[in-house]
């Protein structure tokens, strides 16, 4: 039994119901109320991007809170959502400067920056460039030119940090995080510049996924108006899983008319167009490149994403008479198809391109084009070509016909029928004769000249029979057209 006195020496020993704090313990909010914010935060995030929900992240956000270490908080896969602003209206190239451009490239390529700090970066870019113009295109020349394209990290699906502290230190990111660094390196320069978040399509570009969207780019204010940016495309491409480092200044500040060819942004405002594309119409454009608008090609018709012809059709095209164009037919899976399938022309910058389907089914029309002085052709053209029946082949055309911009009125099938006098009639500039050869009996037929035009008639034999051309007074003969 326990006494009077044992009890009261054991109340004595007992703390108080109400004691005081521990001096050694802070009370501050609860950890629990941190997980909370957190949770709420994060999922308020996730549901207004459901696509973008990641439930691996949720274990190291709990982490990171529970132990009040911040920087260990996981990066989304979306830093941040597109930006809207008040009516922006789209920039003029007055506000740029083309000539100061090129060199803010060059020096762009030689400031080397090993840190992971995005204002010490813009401090060794600031004492550059003086104009708002001339700080948006040094941003972008840099980041173009130092960072590369994580294809591993663009595969990953999770854990993704896209900070820009951590592109500096890898020196390599993907979309998001190229245009993370953008905005905050424009930000610490005076900027006000947006990330945009979007739709990206065409070739080997460097594009997540997601069929709505799968790509981030930026707009940068310069004066009173804005421009379209894309530091991604800008920094190269992506062929065999393998970044191919290819500095473009064409992504910069590109006409929002040219740029809705290729990125369709979430928010309809950053078109920049005074009539706004839906996702319908932007789908039908056709697929082009850079190519196609830098050598100012233009389609002298409303052509959509997939031509589509009865066995034969063309295209017409405007084009400057010093861009030579060549044409090609491809299977879906990519195989080159033989010359005959695709007739070019032209007239002056009147570009005729005639196609001709080998059967029924569903084909790729590439177009190229090549400057003076360039030995190779470029991309700057793609059309899915949808075909009812096979169409009739045309003739092989050579180097020379597209060069000296020839013109053949007649005959355009590729198979001549033996043993007829054929009619042939074209025009070549400067050239002083021209002649029918049979490769097989080595006879020769001498066209009628009239000024460039060549008109006469030739009787077909077994054989492939060859049109030629002669441009000076000695005895060479260069091949225009070859039949069957």
């Amino acid at each position: 039994m326990t006494t009077e006195r044992e009890y009261q020496e054991r109340r004595r020993r007992r703390p108080p119901f109400r004691s005081a704090p521990s001096p050694r313990r802070r009370r501050g909010t609860p950890w629990g109320t941190w997980v909370c914010v957190a949770l709420l935060g994060t999922v308020a995030f996730f549901a207004a991007r459901p696509s973008a929900f990641d439930p691996s992240v949720l274990p190291a956000v709990l982490q990171a809170v529970s132990q009040g270490d911040w920087d260990k908080l996981p990066a989304p896969p979306s830093i941040i959502l597109t930006k809207r602003v008040a009516n922006p209206t789209p920039g003029t190239t007055a506000a740029l400067d083309s000539a100061k451009e090129l060199e803010l490239d060059r020096v762009a390529s030689e400031l080397v920056y090993a840190g992971d700090s995005v204002e010490a970066l813009a401090n060794l870019l600031r004492p550059h460039a003086q104009t708002e113009g001339e700080k948006a295109r040094l941003i972008y020349s840099w980041i173009g030119q130092h960072i590369g394209y994580d294809v591993a990290l663009a595969e990953q699906k999770t854990g993704r940090d896209l900070r820009p502290e951590t592109t500096l230190r890898r020196k390599e990111t993907i979309c998001s995080g190229y245009a993370y660094l953008y905005q905050e390196l424009a930000k610490e320069l005076g900027l006000e510049a947006v990330i945009v978040e979007g739709y990206g399509r065409g070739g080997s570009s460097l594009v997540g996924d997601d069929p709505e969207v799968n790509h981030a780019w930026n707009a940068v204010k310069i004066g009173a108006g804005w421009h379209l940016l894309d530091v991604t495309w800008g920094a190269g491409s992506v062929n065999n899983d393998q970044f191919q480092r290819s500095y473009s200044p064409y992504y910069f500040a590109t006409a929002p008319r040219q740029f809705i060819y290729t990125h369709f942004p979430r928010e309809s405002q950053w078109q920049l167009l005074p009539t706004l594309y839906d996702r319908a119409a932007f789908d039908a454009l056709p697929q082009v490149s850079p190519r196609f608008f830098q050598d100012r090609l233009a389609l002298n018709s409303q052509v959509t994403s997939t031509l589509t012809l009865a066995g034969n059709g063309s295209l017409s095209i405007s084009a400057p008479e010093t861009v030579q164009l060549s044409a090609q037919l491809r299977t879906p899976d990519g195989e080159e198809l033989p010359s005959e399938y695709s007739l070019i022309q032209r007239r002056g910058t009147q570009v005729s391109l005639q196609i001709a389907a080998p059967e029924a089914g569903n084909f790729q029309l590439i177009l190229f084009s090549k400057r003076p002085q360039e030995e190779l052709y470029q991309q700057a053209l793609i059309l899915n070509v949808t075909a009812s029946q096979a169409g009739t082949p045309f003739p092989v055309t050579f180097g020379t016909f597209n060069e000296k911009q020839a013109y053949l009125q007649q005959p355009l099938t590729q198979t001549l029928p033996l043993y007829h006098s054929a009619y042939f009639q074209l025009q070549v500039k400067g050239a002083r004769q021209v002649m029918v050869l049979n490769q097989e009996t080595q006879e020769w037929t001498a066209l009628d000249r009239n000024g460039d035009y060549f008109t006469g008639t030739s009787l077909i034999k077994p054989g492939k029979t060859q049109v030629l051309a002669r441009f000076d007074e000695g005895n060479r003969y260069w091949s225009l057209l070859e039949y069957n």
